[in-house]
């Protein structure tokens, strides 16, 4: 391929494969004057011929012209002509833009050319044309969406994204991906699987408002999630209590980031549609935090005790540790370890450096140590089942627990598995414990001070200390161990 000035005309050469040369008429190359002396627009021809050339050899090749060169041909020409490519200054020409007027030639020059009905425009032509006028539609302040067989959808999006995602850098096995993933899926079910070039702020916004009135148990089974959009509203919209601000604002997070990676390949242009839909969270406004179960309420759930030994137990342990649901469903028979004669939990694998911690056996989980030990890689509680792509058990123990409270007529969110941590909290702050000291065994971040100067933190023995602070005087004897155990 080449660029030749010739009697102050500038042309191009382009060189013809051999399989196609007798579509060519056996040329071995193709010459063809740009019809300017100008270096900057000679360039700009010389591209675009060489886009059609390649559409056309790809074509005949292949009996059908390629989408994606297609969509290609497209995009460049419309953010060339929408960027002043073709400007044309005229004289007298006072309402239109040098842009648009430059736009309208090369509008004129494809119509001179194909004026004649019996010679068929080529898709590739057809796609610069199309994003001529487009592009002239934009500077014109008109609305002007990508057509559809131009453009990247959603889907394409929401896979290149993910896959991007998967590969910038090492992250832990989690559910996150699925959760990403059921973000898209209800976005396809909303909206469908249009460009996401032509996604604008209000789809965004409509988007938001139905979800403010989705039910937020809809994707509970895997028969709901599977259900059509028509179906799922009909069966889970309009709901008096939709989804938490924390769910939509991880929906919209989700969709923002599928178009800004869009955006960066050039596959779309402008504001971000979904940004600015996430909302800060206020608690007591539009964020629900967990609340502490009152002493009556855990007199009902430790009265009528769950079914599931399994979960009865570390429904105790969580009461006597602090421990996180994953945490305690998770434990293996490795990680309950003994140091100065001070039995104590090895909590491992957490998001942060402060959730890997060591945490005391409470005296009140005797019947535990007691218990015969298996393997140190063997679960404590195996009957929960590992889902998600971390093979986690803390998903199953919390559906058992969720299906549990609601049996007990607990519906309300702020009332949960981690309800018990809140009134492990609430014992330890009432008795006067430094938050720098508490949350070596809570498992949190310490202030500045404390974190920098003193990283190892408190020793176990003053950890075992707090956790011996953990009582619940108001109930029974009985209801603080699990059936069979010794009182």
């Amino acid at each position: 391929m080449s660029l030749k000035l010739r009697y102050r005309t500038w042309s191009a050469k382009i060189f013809v494969p051999a399989d196609v040369r007798r579509h060519f008429g056996g040329r071995t190359h193709i010459e063809r004057s740009l019809g300017t002396s100008d270096r900057k627009e000679a360039e700009v021809a010389h591209k675009q011929l060489v886009a059609e050339i390649a559409a056309r050899i790809h074509e005949l090749r292949n009996g059908k012209p390629p989408a994606v060169n297609l969509r290609a041909i497209y995009q460049r020409e419309r953010m060339q002509a929408a960027g002043g490519e073709y400007q044309v200054f005229m004289a007298g020409a006072d309402d239109q833009t040098p842009e648009e007027l430059g736009i309208e030639f090369e509008i004129e020059k494809i119509a001179d050319e194909f004026q004649d009905e019996r010679k068929e425009m080529p898709p590739h032509v057809e796609a610069r044309l199309q994003a001529l006028q487009d592009a002239l539609k934009e500077l014109q302040g008109k609305d002007a969406p990508v057509p559809p067989v131009y453009a990247m959808p959603f889907s394409e999006a929401a896979k290149g994204y993910l896959e991007t995602w998967e590969r910038s850098a090492k992250r832990k096995a989690s559910n996150t991906k699925q959760q990403k993933q059921a973000t898209f899926d209800l976005w396809r079910g909303f909206w469908g699987d249009k460009p996401i070039a032509n996604i604008r702020q209000r789809d965004a916004t409509a988007f938001q408002d139905v979800l403010r009135r989705l039910d937020p148990n809809w994707a509970r089974t895997a028969t709901s999630r599977a259900l059509a959009w028509p179906q799922l509203l009909a069966q889970f919209g309009n709901h008096k209590n939709g989804l938490s601000q924390s769910s939509i604002n991880r929906h919209m997070g989700s969709l923002q980031q599928v178009w800004d990676w869009a955006q960066e390949r050039g596959h779309c242009e402008g504001a971000n549609p979904f940004a600015g839909q996430r909302k800060k969270l206020k608690r007591g406004s539009n964020a629900e935090t967990y609340l502490a179960w009152e002493t009556d309420e855990l007199k009902m759930l430790l009265s009528n005790p769950p079914r599931r030994r399994d979960l009865h137990e570390i429904m105790l342990v969580a009461m006597f540790s602090g421990l996180r649901i994953n945490e305690v469903a998770a434990l293996t028979w490795g990680q309950l370890r003994e140091v100065n004669g001070i039995p104590y939990f090895q909590i491992v694998g957490a998001k942060t450096e402060a959730g890997n911690r060591q945490v005391p056996v409470h005296s009140r989980l005797q019947w535990l140590l007691d218990r015969t030990k298996g393997e140190a890689d063997a679960r404590v509680w195996p009957t929960f089942n590992l889902e998600g792509p971390g093979k986690r058990p803390g998903a199953d123990a919390s559906k058992a627990f969720s299906d549990y409270k609601r049996r007990l007529g607990f519906k309300a969110r702020a009332k949960a598995f981690h309800s018990f941590r809140k009134n492990v909290t609430h014992i330890i702050e009432n008795a006067g414990v430094p938050e720098n000291e508490w949350a070596l065994v809570l498992g949190h971040e310490r202030g500045f001070t404390y974190s920098t100067y003193n990283p190892g933190g408190t020793n176990i023995a003053n950890r075992a200390r707090l956790i011996a602070l953990l009582e619940y005087p108001e109930l029974p004897e009985e209801l603080l161990q699990p059936p069979g155990a010794a009182l």
